[in-house]
């Protein structure tokens, strides 16, 4: 027999009063499903659409598409991502698109507590608005650590007529300039390193106006960073006269108070900026002051200057002592990157600089060896100069077609050590490569060693090569002059000299050269008669001759008869050694030295057991 359970029977509960339909709302029913959290309650944030889930913009009353919720967007999120409230909301937070082209608009500079990421899904930031003093060097969105903006555009006016201020789309970091504005943030480095911070897949517009200009960036970074990624992005400064940079890093104080710690740099390092479209900006990307650093596949467009790397303060920078062992400020990076339309430099390299006033407690020499620059691939045109460096150099791969004229690549009286390689360099109106960029700075100059090997120089209309103030130099396997198509073994209707050598030279080798040049070219010059111990083996090319004393072919040196027997000439100070073949031009004759010292003997080859010896006096 089945067992049957009777139903209980229904309970009725009386309501204790009238339930107004008022009550029941999107609201109170969103703040059931999405109450608000710990961190909401902590910052203070109203939850105005409570039927949005925490880190949507709308739920706390942010209004689309509506220039006039200007002021009152601001104040939302100024509040929201209050930086002084530590324990205030963070993590994602994102600006819905519900059109496909929403714009929120602001006309205030937002800055933000450690951990907030934006996600623009999309949509457009728009910042518009004067500027007043409380904003100097801050950025529309500025945050100095564990931030991110990403997926969406950015658009920034700025009026600076009136105001002393940047202007900037977004800052990262801070120093001590910017420690009252930025209430709490700028702590020590000790305690928390600043950086973290990515922006990525934005496209963002800048467009200032007025006379205050100096400093106005997209992107800048201050202070003490590491590990900083700007990638995937499309940079407009709308035209270089209104913005000055499209990323930009400055140095700034490592530590707060400046002198707490001796031990820290004040440098950015690990940061990658790749990937990005810039244009229309005073400098592409900008560094002053930056080591482990990465600048890859970038697209620079019509910026006077393409990419620059110029002299930083490393306040508390020691290197090779105890508690340094790396020495570390060093290894700028530079891949693939492509500069169309500089008017000054397409890469300006310019290091630290032995006569700088920055890192007072090295030497000269220590200031100048501190930053090496790597650059590999890429391409540079515009009617500046392409390369200017003044650190240790390593290049490869790079195509230049830069007219000015101070030479596709120049390399100052302070890069003493380089290697250029596999690069194309072409119609300059200057050198090719430019071993002597500005002059002798040094009371007794530092000698280059270095190697230039395997590129392609021609259609220029100075020296392919021009080396000064060198020890050893290797110039091997390099094709120049080759017509307008750069193709053909004819004369070159336009490049001069090939390798030219001046007065304060020595040492410099060249191999297996391939040379076509003007009709009445030298393939190799000497400039003034204190240049020596160079040498030109197996030269190849209907420009194979050279002019000027002291050049040596295939290992035999060549000098006048009085010369030899003058303990005092170049032949007998530089590069002598035990067997130094030299050719008597004066008697026609091969002399062979017996010694490497000055007044060590000559002889005449010849046949016998009695030999003519000159001892130089």
């Amino acid at each position: 027999m089945a067992l049957q359970i009777q139903p209980t029977q229904p309970v009725f509960v009386q309501p204790t009063g009238p339930v107004s339909p008022a009550t029941v709302t999107p609201t109170s029913i969103g703040t059931l499903i999405f109450p608000p959290s710990a961190a909401e309650n902590a910052a203070g944030v109203a939850i105005v659409n409570g039927w949005y889930p925490y880190g949507n913009m709308l739920r706390y009353g942010i209004v689309p598409n509506s220039a006039g919720a200007a002021a009152a967007n601001t104040a939302i999120a100024k509040a929201l991502f209050n930086p002084a409230i530590t324990n205030g909301p963070s993590g994602q937070f994102w600006f819905p698109n519900t059109t496909g082209a929403d714009v929120y608009y602001f006309n205030g500079v937002i800055s933000f507590r450690d951990g907030v990421r934006l996600n623009l899904m999309g949509s457009t930031l728009s910042y518009t608005g004067a500027v007043g003093a409380a904003d100097v060097n801050s950025g529309f969105l500025f945050s100095i650590r564990d931030f991110s903006v990403e997926n969406g555009s950015i658009s920034v006016a700025v009026d600076t007529s009136l105001a002393s201020s940047s202007g900037n789309a977004i800052q990262i970091g801070a120093r001590g300039s910017e420690s009252t504005y930025f209430t709490n943030m700028f702590d020590s480095l000790l305690a928390a390193q600043q950086g973290n911070c990515v922006v990525r897949n934005c496209r963002i517009t800048v467009n200032n106006t007025g006379s205050n200009l100096a400093s106005t960036g997209i992107i800048a970074m201050t202070g003490g960073l590491a590990n900083v990624i700007i990638e995937n992005n499309v940079l407009d400064g709308t035209a270089a006269a209104n913005c000055a940079y499209g990323t930009f890093y400055e140095f700034g104080w490592a530590t707060s108070p400046p002198s707490t710690n001796a031990t820290q740099t004040s440098h950015a390092h690990n940061v990658i900026v790749r990937n990005n479209k810039v244009s229309n900006c005073g400098t592409g990307i900008y560094f002053g002051g930056s080591y482990s650093t990465t600048v890859e596949s970038n697209y620079v467009r019509n910026c006077p200057t393409g990419i620059a790397y110029a002299p930083g303060e490393a306040m508390f920078f020691n290197p090779w002592v105890g508690w340094d062992d790396t020495g570390a400020k060093r290894n700028f990076a530079m891949r693939n990157n492509v500069v169309e339309g500089c008017t000054v430099t397409g890469l300006s390299l310019t290091g630290t600089g032995s006569g700088s006033t920055y890192l007072t407690g090295l030497t000269s020499s220590q200031k100048v060896d501190l930053m090496d620059f790597i650059v590999e691939g890429g391409a540079l045109g515009g009617t500046g100069n392409g390369v200017v460096c003044t650190s240790p150099l390593c290049m490869r791969g790079v195509f230049s077609n830069c007219t000015g004229s101070g030479g596709n690549i120049g390399l100052s009286e302070e890069c003493v050590q380089f290697d250029i390689g596999f690069c194309t360099l072409i119609g300059s109106n200057g050198p090719g490569i430019r071993a002597d960029l500005g002059g002798n700075i040094w009371p007794t100059p530092r000698l280059k060693i270095g190697t230039i090997h395997d590129n392609v120089i021609c259609g220029g209309n100075a020296q392919a090569i021009t080396i000064n103030n060198s020890a050893s130099i290797h110039v091997a396997r390099n094709r120049i002059g080759y017509n307008a198509l750069y193709d053909s073994v004819g004369n070159e209707s336009t490049q001069g000299t090939g390798v030219y050598v001046d007065a304060g030279a020595s040492g410099v080798v060249c191999d297996s050269n391939y040379i076509t040049i003007a009709g009445g070219g030298s393939g190799y010059q000497i400039a003034g008669t204190t240049s020596a111990n160079c040498n030109i083996i197996n030269p190849m090319g209907p420009a194979s001759g050279a002019t000027g004393t002291g050049w040596a072919i295939n290992g035999m040196a060549s000098d006048t008869a009085a010369n030899i027997a003058s303990a005092a000439a170049f032949i007998n100070t530089h590069g002598k050694y035990f067997l130094k073949q030299c050719w008597d031009s004066t008697n026609s004759r091969l002399m062979i030295a017996q010694g490497a010292g000055a007044t060590d003997n000559w002889i005449i080859a010849g046949f016998g057991t009695t030999q003519t010896t000159i001892t130089p006096s």
